[in-house]
């Protein structure tokens, strides 16, 4: 399975989308994933923090190469400084610490003060005092004292604790210590010791 944060390496540039799939790397790129290209074409890698902390700097964390043959030109100690070098590039517009953002679709980690608002299909995963607002079928994973309110169809998952406010017929799961209000047609599902108000014609599926 391919693990946060996924890259092609190819001889001309590091390949890194949103996404972690190498499959979908490679479709998308339209290249054939067999012996031929794999051994001259391409190199799988994962460069992942060895904490989880992604907020962390991209240039300490430990790669991973998720193939066995090798093209002729890869050289692990260059070839993993470029892919360092393309990872840290990504995390500087997608991880978020602080001001105001709007993004419409891709990945993005919002930390400390960073205030977004997610659209689209845009997915966002929320730690520290992060606040998030959720529109349209983007999608919430909130940690921490993160803030979210959730609207449209928007789906998102409180963890620690983490508060929600849910809208229209957006969808939450909520769990360890999490606060959720839910309003209109929200789907709330509780857990652990969640805690949950729920108004007008909003449903509520609590265990534990």
């Amino acid at each position: 399975m391919c693990r946060f944060k996924s890259a092609l390496v190819l001889k001309d540039r590091v390949f890194v989308p949103d996404y972690d799939s190498h499959d979908r790397m490679l479709e998308e790129l339209k290249i054939p994933d067999d012996f031929a290209h794999a051994s001259k074409v391409f190199v799988r890698v994962e460069l992942s923090p060895a904490d989880g902390d992604v907020a962390s700097d991209p240039m300490g964390w430990k790669i991973k190469i998720d193939q066995d043959i090798l093209p002729d030109w890869f050289v692990h100690a260059v070839d993993e400084q470029r892919v360092k070098v393309a990872i840290t590039e990504w995390c500087k517009v997608h991880v978020l610490r602080e001001g105001y953002h709007e993004v419409h679709d891709g990945v993005w980690y919002a930390y400390d003060s960073a205030a977004v608002k997610a659209c689209g299909s845009a997915t966002v995963t929320a730690y520290d005092s992060a606040t998030v607002w959720a529109c349209g079928s983007a999608t919430v994973t909130a940690y921490d004292s993160a803030t979210v309110w959730a609207y449209d169809s928007a789906t998102v998952t409180a963890c620690d604790s983490a508060t929600v406010k849910a809208c229209n017929s957006a969808t939450v799961t909520a769990c360890d210590s999490a606060t959720v209000t839910a309003y209109d047609s929200a789907t709330v599902t509780a857990y652990g010791s969640a805690t949950v108000w729920a108004h007008d014609s909003a449903t509520v599926t609590a265990y534990g």
